[in-house]
């Protein structure tokens, strides 16, 4: 997934990432055969329902330390706003229908001042908690050169459509420069490996070099074998859904049931995490 789509799909994704976890299936289950196989358009008819059914209930905790891993301190501050606002019901509902160049450029923002009276005050506590936190800081390391651009330190008494805006903004831009170090750094590492194996090649003989290119050349019609034998299916698709009904729930010879599968994995999952 690219970085910049994290903000794209919606607002709330900048900071939740979904792990399914997976469990063999109860005792209680005996038989799950379908008497009709479910089309694609069914199965994914049936993954949206059962998924927005169950999205809050069995999603789990969001990882700070993948926002930090990406460069982005301010994790908690961005937490707890999306938390916040997700809370005004109006609010929730333009970001479920917002258009993904809205969200991506901040113009959601202008929606802020639509907000419950309850929902701004919270807001506004929780930009001066990350003000303080933010000169503490400063305070600690000597130094105030500049100021963080996910806060409007212009005013710092209450939480504006700026404040908004910025916060979108500058996550959008972090999260672009993580995916672009990302991508830099994949390529110096290809680079480095391309090189090395030039000079590797160079200090053998002919015939050394015809044995290392023929077993190159075998290893990787071997790898291709593999992958088509025992393809790697992408999280969530209906493949590797259907894998881990056959393999870990132990159901294979019957018909996946997308309906069973959830009812499973949400039983047992909240069973795990009380």
């Amino acid at each position: 997934m690219k970085m910049t789509s994290i903000l794209c799909v919606s607002f709330t994704f900048m900071i939740y990432m979904v792990n399914y976890a997976v469990s063999p299936p109860p005792a209680y289950v005996t038989s799950t055969r379908p008497t009709v196989r479910l089309s694609d358009q069914e199965f994914e008819h049936i993954i949206k329902d059962e998924q927005d059914k169950t999205q809050k209930s069995q999603q789990p905790p969001p990882d700070e330390k993948t926002l930090v891993d990406l460069g982005i301190e301010y994790n908690r501050y961005l937490r707890e706003v999306v938390e916040t606002l997700e809370k005004d019901d109006a609010f929730r509902k333009k970001l479920e229908t917002a258009d993904e160049a809205d969200i991506r450029t901040g113009k959601i923002a202008d929606e802020l001042e639509y907000v419950g009276h309850h929902i701004r005050s919270k807001l506004d506590e929780l930009k001066r908690q990350e003000l303080n936190r933010l000169r503490d800081i400063a305070r600690k390391a000597y130094s105030d050169s500049s100021d963080p651009g996910h806060v409007d330190h212009q005013n710092p008494h209450s939480f504006e459509k700026a404040d908004l805006l910025k916060l979108i903004q500058q996550v959008a831009k972090d999260l672009a420069d993580a995916d672009l170090k990302r991508k830099q750094m994949f390529k110096e590492y290809e680079m480095q490996k391309h090189f090395e194996r030039e000079q590797k090649l160079k200090q053998m003989t002919d015939e050394e070099r015809q044995k290392f290119l023929s077993e190159e050349t075998k290893l990787e019609s071997e790898r291709e074998v593999k992958h088509k034998l025992d393809p790697i299916h992408h999280p969530g698709s209906k493949k590797q859904l259907e894998e881990v009904w056959e393999k870990q729930d132990e159901m294979e010879g019957e018909n996946f049931n997308p309906r069973t599968f959830f009812a499973m994995h949400g039983k047992k999952y909240k069973d795990y995490s009380i």
